[in-house]
């Protein structure tokens, strides 16, 4: 089904020898992934390293380092529909591959979730009652956005 977003979250073990190689970048995780992600891109010159570098995401938010496993790194991906998103999958798979086999890095922690569009724009689905600051309800997806994009992370210790 493709007539609905979809959020991605992921988190990613970066060893120190990468981040030591990186001193000027080191404290911003997604700089260092988006100079690898270039690298393999110059390096292999493939289709889907082009894809990838030029690929464009409905929102992304990045997390940083974790308070707690000083290596891992976490971001949060939104894609306009559910075959957006397969083929990021489709283009990731050489480039987590050539990550692991040069650089050690892996990916730990990974889960999705969709937000239907028919239903979107819909109060909050379930009775339950999710507020912004504000004090207005918000709705489906407005719900599910922060639950994914906010209240995940921090529940697994990265700072917003």
């Amino acid at each position: 089904m493709v007539n609905k977003k979809r959020y991605y979250f992921a988190e990613v073990n970066i060893p120190d020898a990468v981040k030591d190689a990186n001193p000027d970048i080191v404290d911003d995780p997604a700089s260092i992934m988006r100079n690898l992600l270039k690298e393999w891109k110059d390096t292999t010159g493939t289709k889907y390293s082009r894809a990838l570098n030029d690929f464009i995401y409905d929102k992304n938010k990045t997390y940083g380092w974790n308070a707690s496993e000083a290596n891992k790194y976490g971001y949060c991906l939104t894609f306009i529909n559910a075959r957006h998103f397969e083929n990021y999958q489709a283009y990731t798979a050489d480039f987590r591959k050539w990550l692991n086999d040069n650089h050690n890095i892996t990916y730990t922690y990974e889960t999705h979730t969709d937000v239907p569009y028919e239903i979107a724009d819909k109060d909050n689905l379930g009775g339950a009652e999710v507020e912004s600051e504000q004090g207005n309800n918000f709705t489906f997806a407005e719900a599910k956005a922060k639950a994914f994009m906010e209240d995940m992370p921090v529940s697994r210790g990265f700072t917003l």
